[in-house]
């Protein structure tokens, strides 16, 4: 089945709208006095518990014997160093709760585009409905304890298209949340006799991604939607080519033409 926590994480981690930095064998600041036990990340938060390496005299300590805050980077040794910790790990703009709001809510966004009923459980081999603070999220089919079948033998969680499609809902999910954060954060300023701020063009510049995305995520939905039916893409929602505008012209002269008597 698909984890969204775990699966989803590592999927986002390639999406180019989700910055994450390598940091390695930074040394932990902190006193190694022999009875300081709290250390401190240069840099946080970070990305996670998996991507986290801590040494002691270039040798690599068991994560049995430390606790790890991802969010404020603060390491905690069950015995106190007298040497010079040292750690490498990912740090990324988001917290691990933003991570998991971001992961959650691409979903919600998902189904609504297209609503397949899909569940999510805190469990892979038992329906828990989750709440999203659990370790482990994993998509179910809508009345099995099964990863979905998007058609044949093909499962959502071995699908390309369909986690492509769920990624570029989680790209949105970022850019509208970007956006809602920076739009009152926006402003033109200038020093006296000095440098010229204008942040003005920031929540447009946002608005004009969160539209590119929006036509990404339709053409990303198509390729979903076709690779379910089979490559027919019977029963599913086939996006015009024609404007709006053309049809009603082309409505208005095709009823112009009949009452002339030319159909």
């Amino acid at each position: 089945m698909y984890d969204l926590f775990v699966d989803g994480l590592r999927d986002l981690q390639r999406s180019l709208l989700f910055k994450t930095t390598k940091v390695s064998f930074e040394g932990l600041a902190g006193e190694t006095d022999g009875e300081n036990r709290v250390f401190f990340t240069v840099y946080q938060p970070l990305l996670s518990a998996a991507t986290t390496t801590v040494y002691l005299q270039g040798i690599v300590v068991a994560s049995t014997e430390y606790e790890l805050d991802l969010d404020t980077g603060v390491v905690f040794f069950d015995e106190a160093p007298d040497v010079q910790p040292r750690i490498s790990y990912s740090t990324t703009s988001l917290s691990t709760t933003q991570i998991k709001d971001v992961l959650w809510s691409g979903f919600l966004e998902m189904e609504s585009h297209w609503n397949r009923g899909y569940r999510l459980s805190s469990s892979s081999v038992s329906y828990v409905a989750s709440t999203g603070a659990e370790t482990n999220v994993y998509v179910m089919a809508p009345t099995t304890i099964t990863d979905p079948v998007v058609c044949g033998t093909i499962t959502f969680s071995s699908s390309l298209v369909q986690r492509a499609l769920y990624i570029a809902c989680c790209d949105l999910i970022l850019l509208i949340s970007q956006a809602n954060y920076l739009a009152s954060a926006a402003f033109a300023w200038r020093e006296d006799r000095g440098m010229a701020v204008d942040k003005k063009g920031i929540a447009p510049n946002l608005e004009a991604a969160i539209k590119r995305q929006t036509e990404r995520i339709d053409k990303v939905l198509g390729a979903a939607q076709d690779e379910a039916g089979g490559g027919s893409a019977l029963g599913f929602y086939i996006r015009h080519p024609r404007t709006e505008e053309y049809e009603e012209v082309m409505d208005w002269q095709t009823a112009w033409r009949e009452l002339a008597g030319y159909e």
